[in-house]
């Protein structure tokens, strides 16, 4: 593989691909056919697609790292590298892993369209081209890209609403302890035996300082949920935290 492989290209946020018109797509079309690269290129000029054009495989999955496109058009058979080659570099690039790819063939080649579908393709069309198919399929194509991106967005912010939420409830867990151990030691202990009186307001200290680092746990999570982090998609391993900071209260409350 070549030493572009290792090119990060820009990837558009999510948010700002929901909101692009065929005017902000960009539609790579890979072929070694000056004819068909025409055919195709004013194909969806006509309809507001932008439009980039590589003749051979390198150059295609250059210009894929280099313009991160939100569609390719990809010819199978080419002199350099085949279509299935740069497929999979796009495939196994962690940033174009995920980018919508159509594959051109000829008519006949039957084995060439199985294979692609198979390689995972999300479709392919014959040349020569009809350009209203070829609009349709990749209009059709970035649609269901589009919509398929808004359910992971929607179905990550679920994943984040119930970690809080589990969060949350963990708080609330030791808030309500630490009070109900408060309020019990006040219940019970004379006021006239000072012994019993100095363990609960041991207690009281101790049972307090967990409230405030809970608090304090709160007030951190409004903060990472005001600047929408990820941290706490994390669920089990942010309510570890609270519970290590609470442990280290504790074992400093004990040393004074």
């Amino acid at each position: 593989m070549s030493d572009q492989d290792s090119t990060t290209p820009t990837v558009p946020d999510e948010s700002a691909m929901q909101a692009q018109q065929p005017d902000d797509m960009l539609v790579l079309i890979v072929d070694d056919e000056p004819l068909a690269l025409d055919i195709a290129q004013m194909s969806l000029t006509r309809h507001g697609y932008k439009t980039e054009t590589a003749r051979n495989g390198e150059e295609g999955w250059s210009k894929v790292l280099e313009l991160a496109p939100s569609i390719v058009l990809l010819d199978i058979t080419m002199p350099d590298i085949d279509g299935f080659e740069v497929f999979e570099r796009i495939r196994s690039h962690p940033a174009t892993e995920a980018l919508p790819v159509i594959f051109v063939t000829a008519r006949d080649d039957l084995d060439h369209k199985v294979r692609g579908l198979e390689l995972g393709a999300i479709d392919y069309i014959t040349k020569p081209y009809n350009p209203n198919e070829l609009v349709a399929r990749v209009r059709t194509t970035l649609r269901l890209q589009r919509l398929e991106r808004e359910a992971r967005v929607r179905e990550r912010e679920e994943e984040r609403r119930r970690a809080v939420e589990a969060l949350l409830i963990t708080l609330s867990h030791y808030i309500n302890n630490a009070i109900a151990a408060i309020q019990g030691h006040v219940a019970v202990t004379p006021p006239d035996n000072p012994e019993l009186v100095k363990q609960m307001m041991k207690v009281i200290k101790r049972q307090s300082l967990i409230v405030t680092t809970t608090i304090d746990a709160i007030e951190e999570m409004l903060e990472e949920v005001r600047l929408e982090t990820t941290k706490y998609i994390m669920g089990d391993a942010e309510i570890l935290d609270v519970e290590e900071m609470i442990r280290r209260r504790l074992d400093e409350l004990d040393k004074e």
